[in-house]
């Protein structure tokens, strides 16, 4: 995944933001995606809370979202990326393969 900067937005300006997400492995694999706004799970897109992508050996995607904060102060959004989610896991200690970060500052 990539990882982005820190960007200065006013309240409720729109916020257009692109993550994209691949798969450097030799095969197929499936993945769980996340979005995270302030460490609280929010939706992807379509009514969705999380989305899993099937990614092909050295493919990438690029998910659009679109969000907007309404407190002013500094927010972060992250998009998560978790490989294997099929398998049974322990909620308080799996292993997230990748994050993507934007730092907001909201005036």
């Amino acid at each position: 995944m990539k990882f982005f900067r820190h960007i200065l937005l006013k309240k409720n300006e729109d916020i257009d933001y692109y993550a994209t997400i691949g798969n450097t492995g030799e095969k197929e694999e499936e993945y769980l995606v996340i979005l995270l706004e302030d460490w609280e799970q929010k939706e992807l897109f379509d009514n969705k809370d999380s989305i899993v992508v099937s990614l092909p050996e050295d493919h990438k995607i690029t998910l659009p979202i679109k969000t907007s904060f309404e407190t002013p102060g500094s927010h972060e959004i992250t998009v998560l990326r978790i490989a294997n989610c099929y398998q049974e896991i322990d909620p308080y200690s799996f292993d997230v393969e990748a994050a993507n970060t934007l730092w907001i500052d909201i005036k």
